[in-house]
């Protein structure tokens, strides 16, 4: 009797499962039918290269599905995701504006008209004044340097303006190979032979199989986007759930922050001495701008109140020292953020954007 019962259940289990396998297969035909983008950025928007680990993909149209939309990605013959195509050669009477940045420049989750790079081309409204986005996902200090030194100097920028993020700190690592400076994979990402980013230090199993899903099953794509999207606090709370304080955090008087301070340090020294250009460092507001400094404290088993902004403060101590600009600028608009991962929406761009219009103006002209 017992034997009978045990089999019936089994039965009941493996109809459940075939129904379910069946409607999950169902649900991915209807996806792809559709052409549901993955989430993230699509197969090949990024190319491996030596020297900075990836770039982004030349002529490429795609779009990124994040945040429960998908965002128009073009990126021109250069490799920058801009609709123009400037010419290395600068032409008299023009200035130039090199960006170098993350995915806060990049424009991550808006449109490229609401990227801060977009809406400071049209503060300017000058047809002398071109402003050259650099801006790649991901890039720490390290491959914004070695891009740069690669790519910025063509451009003959009359200034160079870094975007400073708070998980910079930390991502001035860089070798040399065969005489010839390049990042240091080890503290940065790569591109693979698909396109997609990767870590190049990854080898953990369950984040291999999520990215395989990721990358491969719409459904499993589209599932995420959504739980992501509704269970964004949850997701915050679980990406702040180790007790260990990230770089910017650490006590200032600690042998890791102070090796981060003097790598950043050098960094900025060597681009200095190779633009022949105004170097500008800006430090836009960041989601911990909001954070409570009590909790953090807390959370991190802190001796004193953390200084949140103590990075940006180091960095304009060295850009006094090193006779460069710097912008600082913190909000505390809980309204200038999307809510998932802390970038700048529409607003928080525009912000940046007139905030920068002010400063570059007055160095400009």
């Amino acid at each position: 009797m017992e034997k009978k019962k045990l089999k019936k259940m089994l039965q009941v289990i493996l109809f459940n499962l075939i129904v379910l396998l069946l409607i999950f297969f169902t649900f991915e035909i209807f996806l792809r039918g559709f052409s549901s983008p993955i989430y993230g950025f699509q197969e090949g928007v990024f190319v491996y290269d030596e020297a900075t680990g990836y770039r982004l993909s030349t002529n490429y149209s795609g779009v990124q599905s994040i945040y429960g939309k998908n965002y128009l990605i073009e990126i021109n013959e250069k490799g920058l995701r801009d609709s123009r195509d400037y010419p290395y050669k600068k032409q008299d009477h023009v200035y130039r504006i090199v960006v170098l940045g993350d995915s806060f420049s990049f424009g991550n989750g808006v449109e490229l008209n609401e990227s801060y790079v977009e809406y400071l081309r049209e503060n300017f409204n000058e047809d002398n004044v071109e402003i050259i986005n650099l801006g790649v996902p991901g890039y720490g200090v390290n491959n914004q340097y070695v891009y740069f030194l690669e790519e910025g100097l063509k451009y003959d920028p009359d200034i160079v303006m870094i975007q400073y993020c708070t998980n910079d700190w930390g991502t001035h690592s860089i070798n040399t190979k065969d005489n010839k400076i390049i990042v240091d994979y080890n503290n940065s990402f790569v591109a693979d032979e698909n396109g997609f980013l990767i870590d190049y230090l990854s080898n953990s199993p369950i984040r291999s199989i999520h990215l395989f899903m990721l990358r491969n099953l719409r459904s499993y794509s589209f599932i995420y986007t959504k739980s992501r999207n509704s269970l964004s606090r949850v997701v915050k709370v679980l990406r702040g759930g180790s007790d260990v304080p990230p770089p910017f955090l650490r006590e200032r008087d600690s042998l890791e922050y102070q090796e981060n301070y003097e790598g950043y340090y050098k960094l900025l020294s060597s681009l200095k001495d190779n633009a022949d250009a105004e170097v500008v460092i800006f430090a836009g507001p960041q989601p911990e701008d909001i954070w409570d400094k009590e909790k953090i404290k807390s959370q991190f088993d802190m001796k004193i109140v953390p200084d949140i902004r103590q990075t940006q403060k180091d960095l304009e101590y060295a850009s006094e020292e090193l006779n460069l600009y710097f912008i600082n600028l913190e909000s505390y608009d809980e309204d200038i953020f999307i809510e998932i991962d802390g970038h700048w929406n529409a607003k928080g761009n525009k912000l940046v954007a007139d905030t920068l219009y002010d400063e570059l103006n007055g160095i400009l002209f």
